[in-house]
């Protein structure tokens, strides 16, 4: 997820986000959505639940193999580093 810091006059004129909020320009053309965290984190469960059943979940996790996490993060960052000097 991309992460924009706000500067402190527009934090305050944000305010408490208690509902989805549109952001708009200049202009009233509509440039993102902010969530309350508790609503985005509702929101990506549901969706999550949705992409992903539990049969597909427990088939995974039987599966042999993987990595763990430290392992996958050093892999994709031994990929990166060989990706930079091509």
């Amino acid at each position: 997820m991309q992460k924009i810091k706000l500067p402190a006059e527009l934090t305050a004129k944000l305010g408490d986000v208690t509902a989805p909020a549109e952001l708009c320009d200049e202009s009233g053309a509509t440039r993102a959505v902010a969530l309350p965290p508790e609503l985005y984190q509702e929101m990506f469960h549901v969706w999550a639940d949705s992409v992903f059943d539990k049969d597909s979940l427990d088939r995974a996790r039987r599966e042999p193999g993987g990595m763990s996490t430290p392992e996958a993060i050093a892999y994709l960052r031994k990929v990166a580093a060989e990706h930079r000097k091509s």
